[in-house]
């Protein structure tokens, strides 16, 4: 089992991100000092080097992504086959799942010229890939979970060459082939058109495709064009879709010049960013409101109501009265510093890439300076310490001089009269022998 610190070639594990079908998923460094600054890279590496179904899924994702090549697909960095691990460049941006429930909340607005324009890349990045040697690849399983918008606004596809977790979206024929991937493609495009999932409001037990009828029946009456598109591309037989994907790039191409409008990619990822960075902002306000808050009532009587030790009698004295100006105050309470949320300084990490949050929100950990051994710490009161002037109270007492430093000053005085006169017999004793 692989832990934080392990090398992976050139690359050193940091932070584990998930675990998933036997495979890990982390995030970590480059470390051999080739590279300067902060070289980041994800490693999906097997969780037991003996299970042989994970090792080989490995396998299988490093000879796809190798083969295609392709820019709308992770870039491979090394494959280590006897640590079963996959080494692959990070992807930093969102993905479309979280631009289209911002969407949907009313946050913000995707166009249906940016909905058009991303399925586009993502039909040549299909293209790409079912045409890659030697016999083409082919995904099989996708939603706009694996579709991410990066930073720069390019139209990344994840998953390729992996099996597909419980749950993903699978064409209704059972084997993987182009057309298969071209159905998964007009679910997500009409998903887009219409703000929606395309299942969501499936009763149990309801017939999916009768559903789905229902549903591309509502875009007849605003986008005629792009209904009569996704009828083929969804048609429950692939016999009757697009026969090749330069035929489906075709359609796609003429209903984006018919729709028109210009596409967004770019200010979209802004958008989610900022929406991002406002939920991390107002969580850390709401979370420091909390640690402002009073103590309940109930506490603060209960600590009222604690017996105080009692002082012995020898320090009582005579007088058993508490005098409370000469009462000692009680010390300050030891504040503990207190970090805002793990949620505000790193990003959250999702399947090969990982999200960080920008928009001043500050990327790196704040460093603590650890404390040496044996160093106590204490925190006292502080002295107040009467303010410096040169006028003297009122009520000061007047001073008295010292007859012993008096006589010393006398002494001195009379020390320097005698040396002058001295000087001045000698000067004159000089004098008289010159002119002699």
């Amino acid at each position: 089992m692989s832990q934080a610190g392990d090398r992976v070639g050139a690359y050193a594990l940091t932070e584990r991100l998930e675990l998933e079908a036997g495979v890990a998923l982390w995030l970590a460094e480059r470390a051999d000092g080739r590279v300067k600054g902060s070289a980041q890279a994800v490693v999906r590496v097997a969780a037991d080097p003996n299970d042989r179904v994970a090792t080989e899924a490995l396998r299988a994702e490093y000879s796809a992504l190798r083969a295609v090549n392709d820019p709308h697909f992770p870039a491979v960095l090394s494959f280590h086959d006897g640590q079963h691990a996959l080494i692959t460049a990070p992807v930093e941006g969102i993905s479309l799942r979280e631009a289209m429930l911002e969407a949907e909340l009313g946050r913000l607005t995707l166009s249906p010229a940016t909905a058009l324009d991303v399925v586009l890349e993502l039909a040549q990045a299909l293209r790409a890939a079912h045409s890659a040697p030697p016999t083409g690849f082919f995904h099989g399983w996708f939603s706009a979970d694996e579709v991410w918008l990066t930073v720069s606004g390019d139209v990344m596809l994840m998953g390729l060459g992996q099996p597909p977790p419980l749950g993903a979206r699978r064409a209704p024929e059972n084997h993987l082939d182009a057309r298969g991937d071209q159905w998964l493609l007009g679910a997500l495009l009409a998903e887009l058109l219409l703000e929606t999932p395309l299942w969501a409001d499936l009763p149990p037990g309801g017939d999916p495709q009768r559903h789905l009828d229902r549903r591309l029946k509502t875009l007849d009456r605003r986008w005629p064009e792009a209904a009569r598109l996704l009828r083929k591309a969804l048609d429950p037989s692939p016999d009757r879709r697009f026969p090749q994907d330069v035929e489906l790039l075709r359609a796609l191409h003429e209903l984006a010049r018919h729709e028109g409008g210009s596409s967004s990619r770019l200010t979209l990822v802004e958008q989610v960013l900022e929406l991002r960075a406002a939920a991390l902002r107002q969580d850390q306000a709401a979370d420091d409101d909390e640690a402002d808050e009073p103590a309940p009532p109930d506490a603060q009587a209960a600590e009222e109501d604690e017996p105080q030790d009692a002082l012995p009698s020898s320090e009582l004295g005579a007088d058993a009265e508490t005098d409370e100006l000469n009462a000692p105050a009680p010390p300050p309470p030891v504040v503990t510093p207190r970090l805002p949320p793990s949620s505000t300084l790193e990003a959250i990490p999702l399947r090969l890439g990982f999200v960080p949050a920008r928009d001043n929100v500050s990327e790196e950990r704040p460093t603590l300076a650890p404390v040496p051994e044996h160093t106590a710490i204490s925190v006292e009161r502080p002295t107040l310490l009467p303010e410096m002037t040169d006028e003297r109270p009122a009520h000061a007492p007047p001073e008295v001089a010292d007859p012993r430093q008096a006589e010393t000053e006398r002494n001195e005085h009379l020390a320097v009269i005698a040396v002058g006169v001295f000087a001045v017999v000698g000067l004159i004793a000089v004098v008289w022998v010159i002119f002699l």
